[in-house]
C-alpha cells in the first residue's frame, strides 16, 4: 500500500498563489508600461565616457610631468604640490569607480541572466548575437589528466518589437558529438529558448525552455562571472546545473530593490535519481514526461549595487505517472529550498549558498529501481559553500594605472552530502559526504576575458577522494 509522505505535494498550490498574487500586482502597472511609446526601446548603455577615465588621463599626464621635473631636479615644493594633486585625483578616481555599478552586475541582470545572455534586452529591433566559451585542463592526483574544449556557447536572440523578444542559448560541449577513444561523447544542446513579453517593470511573462532561478550560478554561469575553473560542486550536484525545463512564468521588480521570478514547468523524472543526487532526473526539455508540473519561485533583495540577498524554492512531483508492476502508483514529491548572498565592496567579494532537498517516499523509489544497500536514493540532500576573493587591482595605486585589469586570489569551502539522510532499510554511502577546499587565482586582462588556476583539496568520508589542479581560460562577448 502507498503511504502518503509528510512532504506531500499538497503544498504545491503555494506556487499558483505566488503567480496569481504577483500577476495581480503586475497587471496594475501594465497601463503605465503600455502607455509608453511603442517605438521606444529600453535605454541603451550610455556612450559618454565616464568621468573617471578623464581623471585617469590627467593622472598620467601629471605623473609624466613629475618624472620630467625630477629628471631636471626641479624645486622640491613644486614636486610636492604635484604629488598632492596626484593623490587627490587618485582618491577621486577610486570614489567614482565605487559609485559605478560593478561591471559583472550590469542593469540587464534584472532579467535574471548573465551579461552576454541578456544582450538582446539592450538591442533595438532585429537580431542579437553573443556568446561565451571555456577551455580547461584538469590534473587529478593519481588519476586522469585531461584537456577539454569544455563548452562553446552562442546566444541568439531576436527582438520582434520593443515588448516581444526571443532569446536562446545553444551549447557545444567537449569539442564534438562523436565518441573519443575513451568512449566519451560530446553534446550539442539548447540551454534555454524562450519568448519574453515585457509588460511593465513589475510584471513580465516568459514562456519556453527556462533556466530554473535557483542558486547563484544556474542562470548566471558565464566564465568571467565566477571564480574557479569549474563551477562549484554544490551548484553542479546538489542544484543540478544547468537545470532547465519547459514552462511559463512571470518576473519583475517590486520596488525597494526586490526582484522576483516564479515559474511553472515540467518536473523531474525520478528514474534518473541516484545515490549521487537528482541531477540525472533532468529531462532538459527532451520529450519530457509531463504528468505533473513543478513550481518554483525566487526573491532577491538588492538594496544597493554589489549586495544581493535572496531565497529560492522548488516543489514538484518526480514520479511522472510511474507505476509498480501491480499497478500501484509511485509518488515521489521533491522539494528544494535555498538561501544565497553576494557582496562586492571595493575589491572584496563574498558569496554564500545553502541548499537542502527533500525526496518523498525514497524507500519506494529505491524498490522501484531495484536499488539496495548504499546505492539507494536519499531522503535528504544538503550542501553549501562560502567563498571570498579580493581584487588586488582595486587598490588605488593600481586601479588608476590599470582601470580594466583584475587579479583576485580566492578561496572557497564547500560541504555537501547527497546521502545526508537515507530511508529505513538502506545504508548511507560515506563517499557521498564530501568537502572541497578550492584555492585559486582569477585574472582578467580585460573584463570579458579570464584566465583561471586553482588547486582543490578534496575529501570524503570514505577516504577515496582525490585532489586536483585545474587551469582554464574563458571569455564572453
Amino acid at each position: 500500500m502507498h503511504t502518503p509522505h509528510r512532504l506531500s505535494i499538497r503544498r504545491f498550490p503555494f506556487f499558483v498563489w505566488v503567480i496569481l498574487v504577483t500577476g495581480i500586482f503586475g497587471f496594475l502597472s501594465i497601463p503605465y508600461g503600455w502607455a509608453q511609446s511603442e517605438t521606444s526601446a529600453p535605454p541603451s548603455p550610455s556612450t559618454e565616457e565616464p568621468r573617471w577615465e578623464d581623471l585617469i588621463r590627467e593622472l598620467e599626464r601629471l605623473r609624466a610631468e613629475v618624472e620630467e621635473l625630477r629628471a631636471a631636479k626641479a624645486d622640491a615644493a613644486v614636486l610636492k604640490d604635484l604629488e598632492n594633486r596626484i593623490e587627490v585625483l587618485t582618491e577621486e578616481v577610486q570614489r567614482l569607480r565605487e559609485a559605478a555599478a560593478p561591471p559583472e552586475v550590469p542593469p540587464s541582470r534584472r532579467y535574471g541572466l548573465g551579461p552576454s545572455a541578456s544582450r538582446v534586452y539592450q538591442t533595438k529591433r532585429g537580431v542579437s548575437l553573443a556568446g561565451y566559451g571555456e577551455f580547461v585542463y584538469q590534473n587529478v592526483s593519481g588519476g586522469p589528466k585531461t584537456a577539454d574544449a569544455l563548452r562553446i556557447v552562442m546566444y541568439l536572440g531576436y527582438r520582434f518589437t520593443d515588448r516581444v523578444l526571443f532569446n536562446s542559448e545553444i551549447e557545444f560541449e567537449h569539442g564534438k558529438t562523436g565518441m573519443n577513444l575513451d568512449q566519451q561523447a560530446g553534446t550539442i544542446g539548447v540551454e534555454f529558448a524562450y519568448l519574453d513579453f515585457l509588460l511593465s517593470p513589475a510584471f513580465n511573462v516568459r514562456a519556453g525552455l527556462l533556466l530554473h532561478p535557483l542558486g547563484i550560478l544556474n542562470e548566471v554561469h558565464e566564465p568571467p562571472t565566477f571564480h574557479g575553473v569549474l563551477r562549484p560542486d554544490v551548484e553542479r550536484n546538489v542544484i543540478p546545473s544547468t537545470w532547465r525545463e519547459l514552462g511559463v512564468g512571470v518576473y519583475g521588480e517590486l520596488g525597494y530593490g526586490f526582484h522576483y521570478r516564479a515559474y511553472l514547468t515540467s518536473g523531474l523524472d525520478a528514474r534518473g535519481f541516484a545515490a549521487s543526487g537528482i541531477r540525472g532526473g533532468r529531462p532538459d526539455g527532451n520529450r519530457a514526461r509531463f504528468h505533473t508540473p513543478a513550481g518554483m519561485a525566487r526573491l532577491d533583495w538588492i538594496p544597493t549595487a554589489g549586495v544581493t540577498l535572496g531565497v529560492g524554492t522548488y516543489a514538484g512531483r518526480a514520479d511522472q505517472g510511474l507505476k509498480f508492476p501491480d499497478g500501484q502508483p509511485l509518488h515521489v514529491p521533491v522539494q528544494m529550498a535555498e538561501v544565497h548572498g553576494m557582496l562586492q565592496h571595493r575589491g572584496l567579494e563574498l558569496r554564500g549558498l545553502y541548499v537542502r532537498t527533500w525526496i518523498g517516499n525514497a524507500d519506494q523509489l529505491n524498490r522501484f529501481q531495484n536499488l539496495t544497500g548504499d546505492r539507494g536514493v536519499a531522503e535528504q540532500i544538503v550542501g553549501g559553500y562560502v567563498e571570498a576573493a579580493f581584487n588586488v587591482f582595486s587598490l588605488p595605486a593600481l586601479t588608476a594605472r590599470f582601470p580594466n585589469v583584475y587579479l583576485a586570489p580566492f578561496v572557497r569551502l564547500e560541504a555537501y552530502d547527497t546521502h545526508h539522510r537515507v530511508p529505513t532499510g538502506f545504508q548511507r554511502n560515506p563517499a557521498q559526504n564530501q568537502r572541497v577546499w578550492t584555492f585559486g587565482l582569477t585574472f582578467k586582462p580585460i573584463p570579458a576575458v579570464v584566465v583561471k588556476a586553482d588547486f582543490q583539496d578534496r575529501w570524503n568520508e570514505a577516504g577515496t577522494a582525490r585532489n586536483q589542479w585545474n587551469l582554464g581560460i574563458g571569455f564572453n562577448f
